[in-house]
């Protein structure tokens, strides 16, 4: 399993330890990696994912939203919390 957080910066983040050792806690083999990604490089990361080359990633502030446009769906929750923070 290849998983990362995506933000940009990102190399201050503690998720990479955290995430494999729950990982290891659960008896799941993988790799759990820390991504510095450009805002020009969003898309190209989601395309990278659909195309196996990562089985999932958590996403950092500033991206929270700038990824809304490359997900196939939002939930509720997501879709509640965005309409909060805009004041709709």
């Amino acid at each position: 399993m290849r998983l990362a957080v995506i933000g940009h910066p990102i190399a201050h983040s503690l998720s990479p330890v955290l995430h494999e050792q729950w990982l290891r806690a659960s008896g799941l083999f993988g790799r759990y990696e820390a991504l510095d990604v450009a805002p020009e490089e969003l898309a190209d990361m989601f395309q990278q994912m659909r195309d196996g080359v990562w089985d999932g990633f958590n996403v950092t502030i500033p991206y929270k939203e700038a990824v809304i446009p490359y997900l196939d769906a939002l939930e509720s929750g997501g879709r509640s919390c965005r309409s909060r923070q805009h004041g709709v």
